[in-house]
Order: structure tokens, then C-alpha cells, then sequence
């Protein structure tokens, strides 16, 4: 088992609010618009827990409190951006990509990459039931 090297930066961020970070990557999934009503207890168990590794990941890698927080933003904006995509798409085409978008968007973030092709079923089948 690897140590887990704590920096000084970890100190200010608690367990509250990286909660918190975990529910911001679920909305950007999940949700289609700001007004849309939130229940992570409709969320796959899978998917919550990828998020909740993809979170752990960016936490340990970054070097300050500023770049955890870049990482996380350019993760949401990303799928944000694609799921619009693929909405506007959907809706000249009525087809999905989730699978191999996500992979891009993660594969392009350098996280988890082994895993990301389950993370992007388990999308796909969430999306679809929407």
C-alpha cells in the first residue's frame, strides 16, 4: 500500500467540502439545468463512487488548493460542454457517444484511465433513462 503524502494545503480543505466537490462533478452529469431537482440517491452507486476516486485523485495530485480546485473545474466544464454536444446532437440525430466521449474527456485529464470505459457505460445507461 502506497503512504498518502499530506501537504500543507490539505489542511484547508475538510471532509465537508470535498463532499461538497463530489456533488458539484454528480450536478454536472446529472443535471440538465440550474432549476433541475437533485438526488444523489438516484445516482448509480458506480458512478458516485468513480467521482468520488476521480475527486481523491486531483486531491492528491495537486500542489495547492488553487490547482485541486482548477482540475475539479475543468472536469465539470468538459462534461458540461460535451453533454450539450451531445443534447444538440441527440436532437438532429437522436444518437449517443457518452462511452467514448468520456473516455476523451478523462483520458485528457490523465486520471483513471483503465476505468474510464466503465465509468462512461454507467453514464450512458444514467443519461439514457433521463
Amino acid at each position: 500500500m502506497t503512504a498518502v503524502v499530506l501537504k500543507e494545503w490539505h489542511n484547508t480543505v475538510t471532509d465537508g467540502l470535498r463532499d461538497h466537490l463530489v456533488n458539484k462533478l454528480l450536478r454536472s452529469i446529472t443535471a440538465k439545468s440550474s432549476d433541475a431537482v437533485f438526488n444523489v440517491d438516484d445516482v448509480p452507486v458506480p458512478i458516485v463512487n468513480k467521482l468520488m476516486e476521480i475527486e481523491n485523485a486531483y486531491y492528491l495530485a495537486a500542489d495547492s488548493r488553487s490547482q485541486y480546485y482548477h482540475m475539479l473545474a475543468v472536469t465539470i466544464y468538459k462534461i458540461q460542454e460535451y453533454l450539450s454536444q451531445k443534447r444538440e446532437q441527440q436532437q438532429t440525430l437522436d444518437t449517443t457517444g457518452v462511452t467514448s466521449a468520456m473516455e476523451k474527456i478523462l483520458n485528457e485529464n490523465g486520471e483513471l484511465q483503465e476505468d474510464v470505459a466503465d465509468l462512461g457505460e454507467k453514464l450512458s445507461q444514467l443519461l439514457s433513462l433521463k
